[in-house]
Formats: C-alpha cells, structure tokens, sequence
C-alpha cells in the first residue's frame, strides 16, 4: 500500500497568512488592528528611514570632505626623533625634537597610545595647533563615518516604530486573551448534549 504525500502549504501561502492576507474566519477585529498598525509602521519606517538616512548621510559626507582638504593642506609631515616619554594614565606623552618638511628643526609634544622609548625616530604630523602622530583624514574613514551615520539613523527611526510595535502587540495579546477566557466561559454555560 502506497502512501500519497500531502505538499503542505507553499511558502507564499504561509507568508500571506502570516502577514493577515487570507481570509480566515477566526480572525477577530483585535487581530486586523495589530495587523493594521504593524502595516502602518511599516510604511512608516520605509518612508522615513531612506530619507533620514539619506539626508544624515549626505550631510555626514560633505563633512568628512572638508575636513579632508583642509587636513591636507594644513598638515605638514614632521620627521622627530623621541627625547622623552611619560607614561600617563592613557597613553604617553612623548617629547620630539624634529625636522618639518620645509626644513625647519622644532621641539614639541604629542599624546599616544603607542609605546615608544627615547632615541625612537617618528613619522608625525604638525598641525596649525599641535603634532600628533594620527595622520590626516583618509577618505576611507568619511565613508565608514557616513555608512554608520546612515545606520545608526536608520536604527533611530526603527526603535520607536518597534516600541509602539511592542506596546501595541502587548496591548493587543491582552485583549486577545480576555477574548479567549469569555468564549471559554460562554462555551462552560452551554450544556453539551
């Protein structure tokens, strides 16, 4: 005897009933609001997300690209050997005696996190304010600044969608089993033949 497998739904069927597209006579107006208002932040979230995340996006990039240039021209690259280092609760503070690339010799400081012993030769950058051994402004680092701006708006729009979400749902699971215990009580009256 052979059996006849039965194919269960298909995977468009279950999303359809997943997301309250069928028409399944035990759905109660309780389940088509939560339905409704998930719907709603949704569409929500697509409109206001792309546009947040555009216009931080946009913003976050002109940024970057100014401070590019303006490192790029103001940055001058300083060749310095160590003359001394204090060790601090963060870092070094290490003294330089150096060259500049125009050729004039200057003394100065700068913080790091990098150890270094005096008689070390450093690769540095003199600054309108300071030396400091971060060099200038990458283009690299404007896009990685811009592609987690434009994700941590994203996640600023979503989280107060998904708490209305949550608190409606919880709402609703509520109501939904208050529902349930008076159909459960309506069903105990009604004597069964």
């Amino acid at each position: 005897m052979s059996r006849t497998h039965r194919p269960g739904p298909s995977r468009a069927a279950v999303l359809r009933h997943r997301f309250g597209f069928d028409s399944n006579p035990l759905r109660r107006d309780v389940d088509r609001f939560q339905w409704l208002t998930g719907l709603v932040l949704v569409l929500l979230f697509l409109v206001f997300a792309p546009v947040m995340g555009l216009r931080v996006g946009e913003a976050y990039y002109a940024k970057g690209v100014r401070t590019e240039r303006v490192e790029a021209t103001a940055w001058r690259p300083v060749s310095a050997d160590v003359t001394r280092v204090t060790e601090r609760k963060r870092g070094y503070r290490v003294d330089v005696l150096g060259t500049a690339a125009d050729g004039h010799r200057l003394t100065g400081s700068y913080t790091t996190s990098r150890a270094t012993v005096v008689g070390d030769h450093v690769s540095l950058w003199a600054t309108p304010s300071r030396l400091t051994d971060t060099p200038p402004r990458r283009h690299a680092r404007t896009i990685t600044d811009t592609v987690v701006a434009v994700a941590a708006s994203t996640l600023v729009v979503a989280a107060p969608l998904a708490l209305v979400h949550l608190v409606t749902r919880r709402r609703c699971d509520r109501l939904r089993s208050r529902l349930w215990d008076a159909a459960w009580a309506r069903f105990d009256r009604h004597p069964t033949p």
